[in-house]
C-alpha cells in the first residue's frame, strides 16, 4: 500500500536517528512493558469469574504482545519488501 511504500522512503531518516535519541526511546519503550507487566500480575491476581478483570487481562496481554512484536514485524515489512 501507499502508507507502507512512503514509511519505507522514510525508513533511511529512521535509521539515521542519533544513538541517544534511540536510547531514550528504548527507555521509554520498556518503561512501557514494564507497566504492562505489573499491571497484569496485579489483575491476575484478583481473576475470578469477573468479566470485566478478564477483558482487563486480554486488553493489557494484547497491548504486551504489540508492543513486543512491533520492531519484529516492522524489520519484517522493510525486509519483504526489498524482495519484491
Amino acid at each position: 500500500s501507499e502508507s507502507v511504500q512512503k514509511r519505507l522512503e522514510n525508513s533511511s531518516e529512521l535509521y539515521s536517528v542519533s544513538k541517544r535519541d534511540f536510547t531514550v526511546r528504548e527507555k521509554q519503550r520498556r518503561t512501557k512493558l514494564r507497566v504492562i507487566f505489573v499491571k497484569l500480575r496485579r489483575t491476575s491476581f484478583k481473576l475470578d469469574d469477573d468479566q470485566d478483570q478478564l477483558q482487563i487481562v486480554t486488553n493489557l496481554s494484547v497491548r504486551l504482545i504489540r508492543a513486543c512484536s512491533l520492531r519484529i514485524v516492522t524489520k519484517l515489512s522493510v525486509k519483504d519488501n526489498q524482495n519484491i
